[in-house]
């Protein structure tokens, strides 16, 4: 812990002063670290999450860690981002967390597909398990897919991990 000694004159309250005005710099920069470090995690979680995530078709995700005026954000985007996240269909169980509080509703994937247990696209099947439709090129018959929670399980996990990133940067 810091500690600043003062004796009562100008001059020491000068050096106080002036202490205190570095130590304030530093806790900033430290803080903004922090916040940067949390946010470099997550953006290698979140592509890990992403990279192994079910999926009928091609992921299009791009991650992207940003600087704001009050920290980092780790930005998820890309048309298949909500589809991973929140699942399509309802073959698959309704069990993300945060999809109610969200508004997201099972099985109201575009045109009301998803409210069927199963349904076709035009373009290759992914990794979830959909085949091409017999008799018809680049025809693929799909259940959807899981939430696979690939920002939810990246949220949990800079949590579980901002203590000890904090210990690394505040140690220093």
């Amino acid at each position: 812990m810091k500690s600043i000694t003062i004796r009562l004159s100008p001059s020491s309250c000068d050096r106080a002063l002036k202490q205190l005005g570095t130590y304030k710099t530093q806790a900033s920069n430290k803080m903004n670290l922090l916040c940067k470090r949390l946010a470099e995690y997550g953006l290698t979680k979140a592509e890990v999450y992403f990279d192994a995530a079910l999926y009928d078709g091609v992921k299009d995700v791009n991650l992207t860690v940003t600087k704001t005026d009050g920290g980092y954000s780790l930005i998820a985007s890309g048309k298949t981002v909500a589809f991973l996240e929140f699942g399509a269909g309802v073959h698959y169980p309704n069990d993300h967390p945060k999809a109610g509080e969200l508004g997201i509703e099972h099985g109201t994937y575009g045109k009301g597909k998803g409210a069927n247990d199963y349904w076709f696209y035009t373009g290759q099947p992914g990794n979830a398990g959909g085949e091409l439709a017999r008799g018809h090129k680049n025809t693929t018959i799909t259940h959807g897919n899981p939430a696979n929670m690939p920002m939810f399980h990246t949220a949990q996990d800079m949590r579980e991990e901002i203590l000890r990133i904090a210990q690394e940067v505040f140690a220093t």
